[in-house]
C-alpha cells in the first residue's frame, strides 16, 4: 500500500481506485494459473511414481535421495499414501 506525506507530516493512505488489470498483468496471472495447474499435475504424478516404487520395493532412503531430501522427509511427505 502506498503512503504519502500530508499536511503536518502525517501519513495517509493513497486512495487509488483498483483498475482492471493491464495486458501484461493479465498475462502474468494467466501464466501463474497455468503453472500452478502444471505443478499440481506433476505432484500427483510424482506421488503415483513413489507409490509404485514402494510397491516394487524401493527404499525411502533411495526415494529421498532421488528428490534431494532425507528418508524421513520422504516418508513424511508420501508415507501415508505410499506405504
Amino acid at each position: 500500500m502506498r503512503y504519502c506525506s500530508g499536511m503536518g507530516g502525517r501519513k495517509r493512505r493513497d486512495r487509488r481506485i483498483r483498475q482492471e488489470p493491464t495486458w501484461p498483468e493479465f498475462q502474468h496471472v494467466e501464466r501463474i494459473k497455468r503453472q500452478a495447474l502444471e505443478l499440481k499435475r506433476a505432484e500427483a504424478e510424482l506421488a503415483d511414481t513413489v507409490r509404485f516404487a514402494r510397491l516394487q520395493g524401493l527404499t525411502w532412503t533411495a526415494i529421498g535421495e532421488a528428490v534431494g531430501t532425507s528418508r524421513q522427509a520422504a516418508t513424511k511427505r508420501w508415507g501415508g499414501e505410499a506405504s
